[in-house]
């Protein structure tokens, strides 16, 4: 996908959390222990829509300690409606400094040296990601995800997201094929033969391989390697 296209597609997601009310925001996240709808948009606001716009001006040669160095959180978070006006504010402010960077620019990322695009494509993911686990714990129907979106998710799962875990966490699970079952696109994680599976569609495989439990997606071979490649991005990147 286009680094347009990642704009649109985070730019779709903002949209969707503004529509929840502050009736909504006391009722606790399953996937998020501990947190309620208020925490989840909280993290959102002050971990993405401040931090990432940071993260355009970081050295290339920098470091997160750089990147986000002008985040500061608020001594008591927002809850009810302030939690949906703050994230609207700040979240709209985010996709205005995104829209007008270039996406060309060289910048610190996750992975190391990279591209202000890198920053595009990680909101429109982790907004995506929050908004599957906010919308079971509301029992409401989510968004059809674009095909195009969910292999895109996939794919950031297996380039970038599972093998900077795995240096991350210093863990290094065997070889698993990943197949999406709607085009048939496959991936691979892992050097050598697979000795794991999982085939889903792209919207359940994106859940998974961040730990979400998702019973549509079909576990083959050995399983535990498959489920350490399932739990070992959400551990590795918590509090990232």
């Amino acid at each position: 996908m286009s680094p347009a296209q990642h704009l649109d597609w985070f730019a779709d997601n903002i949209a969707w959390f503004s529509d929840l009310t502050k009736e909504q925001m006391p009722i606790e996240v399953p996937n998020c222990p501990r947190w309620d709808v208020a925490a989840v948009l909280n993290h959102l606001t002050f971990g993405l829509g401040r931090a990432y716009p940071q993260a355009l001006h970081a050295p290339v040669d920098g470091t997160a300690e750089q990147a986000f160095s002008a985040v500061d959180w608020p001594t008591e978070l927002p809850v009810g409606q302030q939690a949906i006006d703050s994230f609207v504010s700040k979240m709209g402010a985010c996709l205005a400094t995104f829209q007008a960077a270039d996406p060309r620019q060289p910048c610190w990322t996750y992975a190391g040296p990279g591209k202000v695009s890198f920053w595009f494509r990680r909101a429109a993911i982790e907004t995506m990601l929050h908004l599957i686990d906010v919308a079971e714990a509301l029992a409401v129907p989510e968004p059809k995800l674009a095909t195009d979106r969910s292999i895109d998710g996939v794919a950031d799962a297996v380039e970038f997201v599972l093998p900077l875990a795995s240096q991350l966490a210093n863990v290094a699970p065997g070889p698993m094929e990943i197949r999406e079952t709607v085009t048939g696109t496959t991936f691979g994680v892992g050097d050598g033969s697979a000795v794991a599976s999982l085939q889903g569609t792209g919207r359940e495989l994106v859940a998974a391989l961040w730990g979400r439990p998702e019973p549509g997606v079909i576990v083959a071979g050995d399983l535990a390697t498959a489920q350490a490649w399932m739990g070992l991005a959400e551990v590795a990147f918590a509090g990232r």
